[in-house]
């Protein structure tokens, strides 16, 4: 038996506004693929290939981004639902992009998956 089950994506006309330094950047939501961190580095991946780094944890991203399509599968990756094509559970749980990027899931982050 297939269970089908719908998300509903909120509009992603939103802004993030991003100040570092003397830079401020306004991306659009719908813009960003991922974002990746290592330590207290977050990178914004964006559509045009951009990366962005940040002087922010990704758990500060986490809940600027809460309800707004943005699901955080390990402790260094955080993906827009917009651009995830399919999830591959099993023992290594993979996330497949529509951009064909690769993604391990983490067994903690797999729940939010097989509900």
């Amino acid at each position: 038996m297939q269970l089908i089950n719908v998300i509903e994506i909120p509009s992603q006309n939103c802004i993030m506004v991003i100040r570092e330094k003397r830079v401020t950047r306004f991306i659009t939501l719908n813009n960003i693929v991922y974002i990746s961190s290592c330590s207290y580095l977050s990178v914004v991946h964006t559509t045009s290939g951009e990366e962005i780094i940040v002087s922010k944890i990704l758990k500060a991203f986490e809940h600027s981004l809460d309800g707004l399509g943005f699901i955080r599968i390990s402790r260094s990756i955080m993906v827009n639902l917009f651009y995830v094509d399919r999830y591959e559970a099993g023992k290594r749980s993979m996330l497949v992009m529509s951009n064909g990027m690769l993604f391990s899931v983490t067994r903690k982050y797999s729940m939010c998956f097989s509900r």
